[in-house]
């Protein structure tokens, strides 16, 4: 969703050239709905780093496009980045860290700064110019038919709906409080909590659920990435974590509160008005998650009633847009 951001532009400025876009198979359906993009190369992360022959069959599809620029701003490359950038046969590479046009390059990008902003700085840096980025979706008509009949089927009001989504990418963000911070909201508002996520999410949602007394609708691994960006954009707030849903919520312009950890802290939040955080500060923030405790305290900390708080602030939209939690 944030990338993403970086394709009209891009597309203004390179109008004389087709864009290709390379990304892991579960995004294909996600860039098929950009309407800058012109093909897609999708690829299996795991058979690309431990089967030698997907590797060249990945490589060889790459090479035959003749690329005459291969840009990438990914701001943490790791191995794949690294390889996918070294061996697609573009004439020229461009990425963030060594991004020299001219005399122009990425300005600030040794300091911390949000990820939209880092973009920003690359897009100008390639001498795209334009209007500050926001996370962007494309969400097709089909995914729009399966929210609406999903509320339909289930007889749901969308200015009473919330959706849950408590799986993460990386699992030392996962947290166990989320339905517990919920039950008061679900009480006082008759609301109806609509879980999502992968099959992979299925033990820390069905963690979360085991207490909680109201509504819910579990659609776990029944949508897709664009479906519950629909679903997201037809309710009324968004519960979760740090991760994609959280995106899309800003994209759509609905209401989020999340728990936010110490990783990366203010780097991928919150850069939107959406968006209301619950935070358990410690000395430690910044530590890129590389955790030197035996947990994450700053995600597993979290009281529920700090995140309570912070989901009542959401629902309002009024009050502050972080709530901290004082201690452990």
């Amino acid at each position: 969703m944030l990338s993403a951001s970086m394709l009209h532009p891009i597309a203004l400025k390179f109008k004389n050239f087709k864009i290709h876009v390379i990304c892991q198979n579960f995004l294909k359906d996600f860039y098929e709905q950009c309407p800058h993009v012109d093909k897609i190369i999708s690829f299996e992360k795991e058979k690309l780093i431990n089967d030698d022959t997907y590797r060249k069959h990945t490589i060889d599809k790459l090479l035959k496009n003749n690329y005459a620029l291969s840009i990438n701003s990914v701001r943490s490359p790791d191995a794949i980045t690294f390889f996918l950038q070294d061996y697609n046969g573009a004439k020229k590479k461009i990425d963030f860290w060594s991004l020299f046009i001219g005399n122009c390059y990425v300005k600030n990008f040794g300091s911390p700064r949000l990820e939209l902003e880092s973009h920003q700085d690359f897009l100008e840096a390639l001498g795209c110019r334009g209007d500050s980025l926001r996370p962007t979706i494309w969400i097709p008509n089909e995914s729009v038919s399966f929210a609406n009949e999903l509320f339909k089927k289930n007889n749901l009001e969308p200015s009473r709906t919330l959706v849950l989504a408590a799986g993460v990418q990386f699992s030392p963000r996962l947290y166990g409080g989320y339905c517990h911070a919920l039950q008061s909201l679900a009480e006082e508002e008759d609301i109806s909590v609509i879980v999502v996520g992968t099959e992979r999410d299925r033990p820390i949602i069905n963690d979360n659920l085991k207490n909680f007394k109201g509504k819910v609708i579990n659609i776990v691994g029944k949508s897709s990435i664009l479906e519950t960006a629909a679903i997201i954009k037809k309710s009324r707030l968004l519960v979760g974590g740090d991760s994609s849903a959280a995106h899309i919520a800003c994209a759509v312009e609905t209401p989020n509160a999340i728990v936010l950890g110490g990783g990366h802290y203010r780097r991928f939040f919150p850069y939107s008005k959406w968006t209301y955080c619950a935070v358990l500060y410690l000395d430690c923030f910044g530590c890129d998650w590389a955790c030197k405790y035996n947990k994450p305290y700053c995600i597993q900390n979290v009281s529920p009633r700090t995140l309570e708080s912070a989901i009542k602030n959401a629902w309002k939209l009024k009050g502050d847009q972080i709530t901290f939690q004082e201690s452990l």
